[in-house]
């Protein structure tokens, strides 16, 4: 019997080359991150004063393109008033972040939790803190302590207190009378 173990070291280790120009060409077209870190926290003062708490499985900044910041799996924001206290919560799976423009977008399973404990579902939600808006043209459910609603089209302010849907689409009363 013919041992081919040596024959086929042989030949992996003389097909594994690499052309330095091939090489240089895959990452000079590949976007790399600057930093990137894995279940990291970024705390957002003003004045200082606390007024954004994020947390990420991972966290990739990029330079000279946008989006800048790209946070992913298991993102969990916390914004918090002039007194340090929550006002709300958004969870998301995806988060990309444009600095310049100070939006953020929240995509895959968006839930966003009020201090009341309204709660908005979405695929898709923009952040806009120079307008101090929360917005989606997505399809959304909002459950309150009295109802579901259902609808495309939601905007809110930052803190999830004072929102409008565009098209709602049902409404499930969770309130009943015992009378």
């Amino acid at each position: 019997m013919i041992n081919l173990i040596p024959f086929f070291i042989i030949i992996l280790f003389s097909a594994c080359t690499n052309d330095p120009n091939v090489v240089q060409e895959f990452v000079a077209n590949k976007e790399l991150p600057a930093e990137e870190t894995e279940n990291a926290e970024i705390l957002i003062t003003t004045d200082g004063k606390l007024r954004v708490k994020i947390y990420s499985e991972s966290i990739k900044r990029f330079e000279n393109t946008e989006p800048e910041l790209i946070l992913n799996g298991n993102v969990k924001i916390t914004f918090y008033d002039n007194s340090k206290a929550p006002t709300s919560m958004l969870n998301s799976n995806y988060v990309e972040v444009y600095e310049k423009e100070n939006i953020m977008i929240a995509r895959d399973d968006v839930v966003l939790i009020s201090n009341e404990s309204d709660k908005l579902e979405t695929e898709k939600l923009v952040l806009n803190e120079q307008k101090e808006k929360v917005y989606t043209n997505e399809k959304v459910i909002i459950t309150t302590k009295n109802e579901v609603i259902k609808g495309v089209g939601f905007e809110s302010n930052l803190d999830f207190s004072d929102y409008k849907l565009s098209k709602i689409t049902g409404v499930i009363d969770l309130s009943f009378n015992s009378d």
